[in-house]
Formats: C-alpha cells, sequence, structure tokens
C-alpha cells in the first residue's frame, strides 16, 4: 500500500486520497482491514478516474495487495451531504 495511494493521488480527476486503518472495533463490524476513500470534485471526474489509464496500469498492484489478506475488494460509491 506504500507505493498505491500515493499513484492513486495522481490519478486524474481526484481530489484526495485517504488509507483508513481500523484501530479499534465496537460492536459486531464486518471485519474491514483497510478502507481506501478517494475524493472527486463530481460524478463526471470520479468516472474520468475509473476509465484511466493510470488507474488501469496500477491495477495488477491492487490485485496482488488483495492476496496479502483474506477478503473481499470491492468498491462503494457515496453520496456525501
Amino acid at each position: 500500500m506504500n507505493d498505491i495511494i500515493p499513484a492513486m493521488r495522481r490519478f486524474p480527476g481526484v481530489q484526495a486520497v485517504h488509507a483508513l486503518w481500523p484501530q479499534s472495533h465496537e460492536d459486531s463490524p464486518p471485519a474491514i482491514h483497510c478502507q481506501v476513500i478517494v475524493e472527486f470534485a463530481s460524478p463526471e471526474e470520479r468516472d474520468r478516474m475509473l476509465s484511466s489509464a493510470e488507474r488501469l496500469a496500477l491495477r495488477q498492484k491492487i490485485i496482488a495487495a488483495k492476496q496479502l489478506f483474506d477478503g473481499t475488494l470491492s468498491h462503494i460509491e457515496y453520496d456525501v451531504a
């Protein structure tokens, strides 16, 4: 992850990237190893990043990083209020 997050920050359309590592848990949440939050100015900028050559080039590192843990890699898109 040391080189993945800085690379994601350079993707077109990206305003900010944050990697969140759980430090403690309350109740019984799902097992989350890391959550990566990517911020965009607009849905169009998000779509620009999703279709970028830079993202495609980094994809193999993402797949390799996933092999380091037993879990699921998924994308969740949120509306922000």
